[in-house]
């Protein structure tokens, strides 16, 4: 029966294991009673396997009674166990009259809180992680209810859907023949990264002419300041010609208001070259990041290729040794064989077995089997019997299809192994490039506060074991202190809550928005920390090319600091408050005078 139950939610699987007995699970299910006696009669009796199970439900469309769910989503009920399965109707038929799975509530924990409002006519249901089932006494007519933990599903806990296998599979085929393409698309990038890494240098050595270039341009000007001054001195003095000198100053101030002109288009043009070279640099600077990452995963390839190098070298290692001991293994043979014929070898004078050592085989494998064919003749000898070669045969076939399924399952194994390999390659890269850009935000604003702080990938012991991944958040809030983990032991609550906030702030400046909206993220938090948080927001939402944000709250402390770029809209509601259009505004900026002046 559970080799046929599909779950449209995986949670769902404990709720109809804790319902349905273990023995039925297990049993097989049949449409035709006469089917299901054969059956039993055949593992049973024949077979003796006395543990076998069967259970007997007729087919067709299940006539399923039409309970509203909605009638008691009050209670947190959002579903009957029923819908949350999908498998063959004399299943479905089956555990309908058995269990009643049809009639069977599941709720939450606002459904744990409100148990005792539970209708009568339901006695029994789930909630979030517990099992309620209500008995009525047919001699008193008290009403006991009995409350149970729900466990982990163990029996259909790896349910597999054939389906959505397949078209992973699918997907791996499809995205294995994009990554063939995306690689020659790496070579080609590589090999005009190494084309634009040299046109940066030279735009890097223009771009220091340029510099030298402005440079000029302002020594240039610091001299007509001067020499604008030693005119005004000369004008100044009574006893040279003031209007020849006036002339000639004039002809001379014109010819350095011409030049600075000219100075000053080219210093335009210079300026706009700096800037196209400059923005070009950026691209190229953000082009050489990407490539980078991908030597970083080429370094992580090296790496597991050394780890394979190393197993390589292990089984080498383990290969002499059997070399050695077969080496002394054969000298050992080769003195049992010398104490057989009288100390000598077939290339010695007097070897007493000559004659019958040269007519047998020179190769070692057609000696080997000259020896089989012996020992098969020697057995047969004893016995006659040709039911003994029959099953030699028997078995060297059944040896030689062992051979090829174990074969045939170690290149399995490597294939899957190395689709584990490529998997992994594409989504472990980009999620440490996230984190990376999550730990430069959380950073940026932890300095911000005078304090650090580091978000990284904690893989908990080896690559392979994923259950283990998680996000280590790591701060520091004193000088004197190192950077601990984020826990409610090391950090006080209010420190916790700002970690929490700016970890929620560094999340959203991943994503491009119009607008964010934060609401209360100063509940919780202390004075001190309060007033850190809101300062670091006013500067980071105050930034350029940052979202608008709405920050809502109950209260706001004391002498905080504000800029141009904030607006405080106080929000004023109530039966008893006074409308808007009675306000008094003059009378309002009066008292608010009063309150600064006093």
């Amino acid at each position: 029966m559970l080799l046929e139950i599909r779950f449209t939610d995986p949670k769902f699987a404990r709720y109809l294991e804790s319902t349905v007995s273990g023995r039925d699970l297990v049993a097989f299910t049949f449409e035709s009673s006469r089917d299901m006696n054969l059956f039993l009669q055949k593992v049973r009796v024949e077979l003796g396997l006395k543990r076998v199970n069967a259970i007997c439900s007729q087919g067709g469309p299940v006539d399923r009674p039409q309970n509203n769910i909605q009638q008691l989503s009050y209670l947190g009920f959002y579903t009957y166990l029923v819908d949350t399965i999908t498998a063959p109707d004399a299943i479905v038929r089956y555990l309908c009259k058995q269990y009643a799975v049809h009639r069977i509530p599941i709720g939450n924990d606002h459904t744990y809180r409100n148990s005792e409002n539970v209708p009568a006519n339901i006695n029994f249901f789930f909630t979030e992680n517990h099992r309620f089932s209500v008995r009525v006494s047919a001699y008193s007519g008290e009403k006991s209810v009995s409350t149970t933990e729900v466990r982990e599903a163990k029996l259909m806990a790896n349910t597999v859907d054939v389906e959505e296998i397949g078209n992973f599979n699918k997907q791996l085929s499809l995205f294995e023949q994009q990554s063939q393409g995306h690689k020659a698309k790496m070579q080609e990038i590589d090999k005009k990264l190494l084309t634009l890494e040299g046109n940066l240098n030279e735009l890097n050595t223009r771009r220091k002419a340029i510099n030298e270039g402005v440079e000029k341009v302002r020594t240039i000007l610091a001299q007509i300041r001067v020499q604008t001054k030693k005119v005004q001195d000369i004008e100044s003095e009574p006893t040279f010609d003031i209007q020849q000198e006036r002339d000639r100053t004039r002809k001379k101030q014109k010819e350095c208001v011409l030049k600075q002109c000219k100075i000053h288009a080219d210093l335009k043009n210079s300026m706009a070259t700096l800037y196209t070279e400059t923005m070009n640099g950026e691209v190229w600077k953000a082009k050489l990041e990407f490539y980078r990452n991908g030597i970083v995963q080429q370094e992580t390839e090296l790496r597991e290729l050394r780890n394979e190098l190393r197993s390589v070298q292990a089984t080498l290692e383990n290969i002499e040794n059997q070399l050695i001991r077969s080496k002394s293994n054969a000298k050992e043979k080769l003195v049992e064989a010398k104490r057989s014929c009288n100390n000598k070898l077939p290339d010695d004078e007097g070897f007493p077995y000559k004659e019958d050592f040269e007519v047998l085989p020179a190769d070692i494998t057609r000696l080997q089997e000259h020896c089989y064919e012996l020992q098969t003749r020697v057995d047969c000898m004893d016995q006659g019997d040709e039911q003994v070669i029959k099953e030699y045969e028997e078995r060297e076939k059944l040896i030689s299809k062992l051979k090829s399924e174990v074969s045939n399952s170690s290149d399995m194994n490597k294939i899957l192994a190395k689709k584990m390999e490529t998997i992994q390659s594409k989504w472990l890269p980009p999620l440490e490039n996230l984190l990376r850009d999550i730990d430069k935000s959380f950073g940026d604003m932890f300095s911000k506060l005078g304090c650090a702080g580091e978000i990284k990938l904690e893989k908990g012991g080896s690559d392979e074991d994923y259950d283990k991944y998680g996000i280590a958040i790591l701060v520091r809030f004193r000088a004197s202190e190192q950077l601990q983990q984020l826990t409610r032991h090391a950090q006080s609550g209010g420190e916790r809550a700002l970690s929490t906030a700016l970890y929620l702030m560094a999340l959203q400046r991943l994503t491009t928005v119009p607008f964010r909206c934060v609401d209360e993220i100063n509940q919780g938090m202390d004075p001190i920390n309060e007033r850190k948080m809101f300062e670091l927001l006013v500067k980071v939402t105050t930034e350029c090319d940052n979202a608008q944000y709405f920050l809502l709250t109950p209260k706001l402390l004391t002498n905080l600091e504000y800029n141009s770029k904030i607006m405080i809209h106080t929000i004023m509601n109530g039966q008893k408050i006074m409308r808007y259009n009675k306000w008094n505004y003059d009378a309002f900026l009066q008292k608010a005078h009063h309150y600064r002046m006093a």
